[in-house]
């Protein structure tokens, strides 16, 4: 499946379906590519104004810089939807394997083991992808257009509750997992995600609440 190929429609109805892909993760990974995109249309905007070209000439190319690291994430977050349901769907598969004998129960839990790291795995990434675009946007959020304010809160609105979605999908795949290590390794680096994004995100809500 290419999510980004999908009509909205068509990506609705098998999100609503009964099929156990895509889910939540991917649509995390899909409501942080929307909300790049919506910071990204607040660039787009804003560049072309009369205020922003009279910038120094090192301001305006460090919101460039920001704008095509940006453009750079959405697509690697437009990767993780897929990459996100393709996980899940290794582990559906690794529950199935055969357990006759005991070489097959061991195999099976292996195989488990490895698709439910995988799974968690996607979602951190998913993460980390949402957190860095916040500190891009923190680059050119001062910029913003007045025009453009409420799609710049949108935007980042979208990309922390995409954050938190994947911070959700982390924890459930490590929810009881047979290493503890492990386990606490995974939990603490979500944690750290999801709160230094939710300060990134703050700041820039902060201004957007004062522009509107």
């Amino acid at each position: 499946m290419n999510i980004a190929d999908l009509k909205i429609n068509d990506f609705i109805g098998k999100l609503e379906s009964a099929a156990p892909t895509p889910g939540g993760g991917s649509v995390s990974a899909l409501a942080i590519a929307l909300g790049i995109s919506l910071v990204q249309m607040v660039i787009n905007i804003s560049v072309s104004k009369k205020k922003f070209k009279a910038l120094p000439e090192n301001d305006q190319s460090e919101v460039f810089a920001a704008a095509e690291a940006l453009a750079g994430f959405k697509e690697e977050a437009l990767g993780l939807a897929d990459r996100d349901a393709e996980a899940y769907t290794e582990v559906l598969s690794a529950f199935k394997l055969p357990q006759e004998s005991e070489t097959e129960k061991a195999a099976r839990m292996q195989a488990i083991l490895s698709a439910t790291l995988k799974a968690a795995d996607v979602p951190l990434k998913t993460a980390d992808v949402g957190y860095t675009a916040l500190f891009k946007t923190q680059v050119v959020y001062p910029y913003a257009h007045k025009n453009a304010i409420s799609d710049l809160g949108v935007g980042v609105k979208l990309i922390t509750a995409g954050i938190a979605g994947a911070a959700m999908n982390v924890r459930i795949n490590m929810k009881d997992f047979p290493d503890a290590s492990v386990e606490k390794e995974y939990l603490e680096k979500i944690e750290t995600l999801e709160k230094t994004a939710r300060q990134a995100g703050e700041v820039v809500l902060a201004f957007v609440a004062r522009n509107l």
